[in-house]
This record gives C-alpha cells, sequence and structure tokens, in this order.
C-alpha cells in the first residue's frame, strides 16, 4: 500500500477547521460500536494530523476532539506510542487553552512578597 500524502496551503487550514474537519477525525479515533479500537494506522494519522493543524481554543471546544485524545491518555488498551502521541497532543493544547509559552525563557518566576512584620 503506497501511503497519500497531500499538503494544505496554510491560508486554508483555518478554512478547513471552521468546516469541521476535527469533528471528522473525532468521528475516526472513537470507539467503533463494538467497543473496539480503530487500528493503529488510523490512529497513528489521525494523531499526527491533529499535531500538524494551527488548532485554536475554540476549535477544540466545539468539535469535541479534546476529550477524545484526553481518553487516548487515560484508557489501558491504548498502545503505548499512541498515548505518548496524545499526551503530546493534551500538554500543547492544554498550554493552548491556559495561555502558556512553551517557551520557558518565556516564563516569569513565581513572586512572593515578604514582610518582615509577619514573620
Amino acid at each position: 500500500m503506497v501511503p497519500l500524502t497531500f499538503r494544505i496551503s496554510k491560508h486554508l487550514h483555518d478554512a478547513i477547521l471552521d468546516n469541521g474537519l476535527l469533528e471528522v477525525i473525532r468521528q475516526w479515533l472513537e470507539p467503533l460500536p463494538d467497543r473496539s479500537l480503530p487500528s493503529l494506522d488510523i490512529q497513528s494519522e489521525m494523531l499526527d494530523v491533529l499535531d500538524k493543524l494551527p488548532i485554536a481554543g475554540d476549535h477544540l471546544r466545539e468539535s469535541g476532539v479534546g476529550k477524545i485524545v484526553y481518553f487516548y491518555t487515560k484508557s489501558p488498551r491504548i498502545e503505548p506510542t499512541m498515548k505518548r502521541k496524545a499526551d503530546q497532543l493534551v500538554a500543547k493544547w492544554s498550554r493552548l487553552v491556559i495561555k502558556r509559552s512553551e517557551n520557558y525563557k518565556e516564563r516569569r518566576p513565581a513572586v512572593q512578597e515578604y514582610r518582615q512584620e509577619d514573620a
């Protein structure tokens, strides 16, 4: 089987995301009616696509794809490689939602005021 590869220009990403791509990816990743999981190839490709797309917080909330990816981090039936990919996505999206940078140089240390009379 020859892998199918294609490129989507960056200016089309938002249009594709706005038209429901994440809902379709969520459906591909959800367990089947007999409670079996999609094949490893499908899981791997869908998680890779999710990692490459510039997903915004609104897209995550509307599509529900974050819930299924979080399921992949917690389920004992998921392969360790898929679990790692899902963990990376959850960490990336968590930073997006709480508006934290991945760059530790931009991180500000916590500062607490100390007064002599409080001691």
